[in-house]
């Protein structure tokens, strides 16, 4: 056994008896919460059961003297006159009636002397109680004898009230200490516990069944709360709490009986009386452990259940290993490594210590294109494909990993840098050469030299990110080594990306308008297209050409298409208020905004009916490359806006290489022939009877004818190409030999001279 065997066994005995003596420490901890959290629910249930009680007993107090308030008002009713009372035998004999169905003890009527009405002469200086009833006080008191020899009785009296409410006398009934057994009489604790009335004495005056705990308890609470000192702890912490809260519940000793849960509470309308509660400790001790050996016994089996769920968990986590590693770890369609997987590489950390490894990082131009216009499907072929194309040309310790959707990471051995472009270029091109008999594919890849210091792989792959993203044409593939300068380009592009929101809300693109003229017959305007200018607060005028770039790269195109749109209906309907007729005028849309948005055509239509502007003065300018890829899909759409009305022509045209089948096929108004065409002309060129270039605008022009199309010339800038264009038809010129982009207000001016 080598040392990190035995390591691993030690590791595994140490988490054995942690699995072992953890859950028995929290078994017993938790026990002993329970029990202690059971021990005060039973006290707490021990004092609300007393309180119980003690309501019990004032409810009857109290309806005892309703009952005696009653009688006295029939005694007032019926009394004859003057300070006479009851002369009715009638009435006397109703009321003894009443008293007995009462349970009564006795019953009495006095006059202001002491006299017996009914019963018998009271002496008030042995009654004081009823002396105190003479002031207008309904009165119950305990007394251990009557003058009537009563004893252990409580004694209610009430004042008696002659009809010109003087008081007269006085009414009392006694209760007998039989008579509240009876009421006190019941059990709780499955017989066990006992009820009982304690007054400051120490005195039970209703006694509990069993002779020798009263007789314990008396010995044990005499005179009880008029001690000075206390010797039984448990004692004296029980009167201290009862004065402090009104309550009390707690455990004392009684001599031969043991321990006692006991709770007290004071009978609230009797002073020096108070309702108590007890239970043998013993009894409460069984069902506490009862309940603790339930709950252990759930424990345990929970525990087992656990550690059985522990065992399997593991056993499945060891069989599925390769597979939860593969999900976390793996992409599922391609089977290459994801993004956490390559931070998790240990070995790239390694090989980069020499600084011999270049991360190129890869994605496919269009991906999303080709995904809506071909197939989800198709999409994921394509992924696939790609992945098995790259994983397959690497050597022994190179890697590739998928980092999201249609991006590619490729860790590779570097060499120099025009053998590691070279490698990229035929890898690369290889892959679009297989699937350009099917559309254009083309690469944009990044690429970044690792240096000895870099250990941050995701600064790393951003800078691979800064060079694949400023190379992106989408015409070719392109491969960008990453230098600082792109830092400098990427902050300018950040800062055109946040600014364009605040640019639009604060109006700081403007339009302008590029004439287009025709010149057969004769020259007049035949309409314009709408460019915009972005007039920065601080910057001045930026060119078009800084910032339409990032807002393509960055999708935010589409939003300043819109808007550009948006402005064009909003002018052109101000012209229209005014009475100036208007020119057919083009708007150029991104392939953002004519495919990334699903209600595209209902976006436009409604700004076009927002502003009531006729949709054939609304021209769409789309870039070749886009309507000649993925031509099939794009043709039905365009169809649909050809439909509303709409008139749509193909900008740049001749830039890329067409289709003339699908250039048939296409519901199209106008060709605008590439500026490219008629860069490079020279004056002493035109004297020549015929160039490639003139050959191929002449052969545009009337294919376009052909077809019934119009043709736009872009980009003219001299008379002698305005000459040509004229003399093979072209419909309508545009360029700085008629007139460079005009704001609005110059413009307007060309409309209303028009004629």
């Amino acid at each position: 056994m080598n040392w990190k065997n035995s390591l691993k066994y030690k590791k595994i005995i140490v988490f054995l008896f942690i699995a072992m003596f953890l859950p028995l420490f929290l078994l017993l901890s938790f026990r002993e919460k329970v029990a202690t959290m059971l021990n005060y629910e039973v006290e707490m249930g021990l004092v609300e059961l007393t309180k119980q009680n003690s309501i019990l007993l004032e409810g009857k107090i109290k309806a005892t003297f309703s009952f005696l308030h009653t009688m006295s008002n029939l005694i007032t009713k019926s009394a004859i006159g003057g300070e006479d009372i009851v002369e009715k035998d009638n009435l006397i004999n109703f009321l003894k009636e009443e008293f007995q169905n009462n349970n009564f003890t006795r019953f009495g009527i006095l006059d202001t002397q002491g006299r017996a009405i009914y019963g018998f002469d009271v002496d008030f200086r042995n009654m004081k109680y009823l002396e105190e009833s003479l002031q207008g006080e309904s009165k119950v008191t305990y007394v251990p004898c009557t003058p009537f020899l009563d004893l252990h009785s409580m004694v209610f009296s009430v004042p008696i009230y002659s009809k010109d409410n003087k008081i007269i006398g006085v009414l009392y009934a006694i209760y007998g200490i039989e008579d509240l057994k009876k009421f006190f009489s019941f059990s709780f604790f499955d017989g066990k516990g006992d009820c009982f009335i304690l007054n400051q004495s120490g005195n039970l005056l209703i006694p509990v069944k069993d002779n020798e705990k009263n007789d314990r308890l008396r010995d044990y609470f005499h005179h009880w709360q008029e001690k000075t000192e206390v010797e039984d702890d448990n004692l004296h912490k029980f009167i201290l709490m009862l004065r402090d809260e009104q309550q009390a519940v707690g455990k004392i000793q009684l001599k031969g009986l043991g321990e006692q849960y006991i709770a007290c509470v004071p009978l609230g309308n009797i002073n020096g009386i108070y309702t108590v509660s007890s239970v043998p400790a013993d009894f409460i001790t069984k069902r506490i452990a009862n309940i603790l050996f339930l709950v252990t016994m759930v424990l345990l089996i929970s525990l087992l259940i656990l550690f059985c769920i522990l065992i399997y968990i593991e056993f499945i986590e060891n069989k599925n290993r390769k597979n939860v590693y593969r999900l976390a770890y793996i992409d599922q369609l391609t089977n290459l490594g994801n993004f956490e997987k390559m931070k998790l590489d240990k070995e790239i950390t390694k090989k980069n210590n020499k600084g011999k490894y270049i991360l190129a990082v890869v994605d496919i131009d269009k991906f999303k294109l080709i995904n809506e216009m071909m197939s989800y499907q198709y999409g994921s072929e394509l992924l696939t494909f790609v992945a098995s194309k790259i994983d397959t040309a690497l050597i022994e310790n190179e890697y590739v990993y998928r980092l999201g959707n249609d991006l590619f990471g490729l860790l590779l051995i570097s060499k120099e840098k025009e053998e590691n472009l070279t490698r990229l270029t035929q890898l690369f091109d290889e892959i679009s050469g297989y699937y350009n008999h099917k559309h254009a594919l083309t690469f944009s890849c990044g690429i970044y030299q690792i240096g000895k210091h870099d250990f941050d792989l995701a600064k790393c792959i951003d800078n691979a990110n800064i060079a694949r993203l400023s190379g992106k044409n989408y015409s070719n593939n392109s491969f960008i080594y990453f230098d600082d300068k792109m830092l400098i380009k990427m902050r300018e592009m950040k800062e055109f990306e946040d600014g364009l929101q605040q640019a639009i809300e604060e109006k700081q693109f403007e339009i302008y308008l590029q004439p287009k003229y025709k010149v057969r017959p004769q020259k007049y305007l035949g309409g314009a297209e709408a460019l915009v200018r972005w007039i920065h607060p601080t910057k001045g005028m930026i060119s078009p050409a800084k910032f339409i770039p990032v807002f393509e790269q960055n999708g935010t195109i589409q939003y300043l298409d819109m808007y550009v749109f948006e402005a064009v209906c909003r002018q052109m309907r101000i012209w229209l208020n005014q009475g100036i007729t208007l020119v057919p005028i083009s708007v150029n849309i991104s392939r953002l905004t004519l495919l990334g948005q699903s209600n595209f055509i209902e976006r436009i239509e409604a700004i076009a009916q927002k502003y009531n502007i006729a949709h054939s003065l609304l021209e769409l300018e789309i870039l070749e490359s886009v309507s000649f890829n993925n031509s099939e899909g794009l043709t039905v759409f365009l169809k649909k806006i050809k439909n509303r009305g709409f008139k749509i022509s193909i900008d740049d045209f001749g830039s890329g290489y067409s289709s003339l089948g699908l250039l048939k096929n296409m519901p199209i108004d106008t060709l605008k022939i590439d500026r490219s065409f008629f860069s490079d002309w020279q004056r002493e060129l035109y004297t020549v009877e015929e160039t490639k270039e003139k050959s191929i605008v002449r052969s545009i022009i009337e294919m376009a004818q052909g077809l019934n199309l119009n043709t736009v010339a872009e980009g003219i800038e001299e008379e002698y190409q305005v000459e040509f264009l004229t003399n093979v038809g072209c419909d309508l010129i545009q360029g700085y030999y008629f007139s460079k982009p005009l704001p609005v207000e110059a413009f307007e001016k060309l409309l209303k001279n028009k004629e």
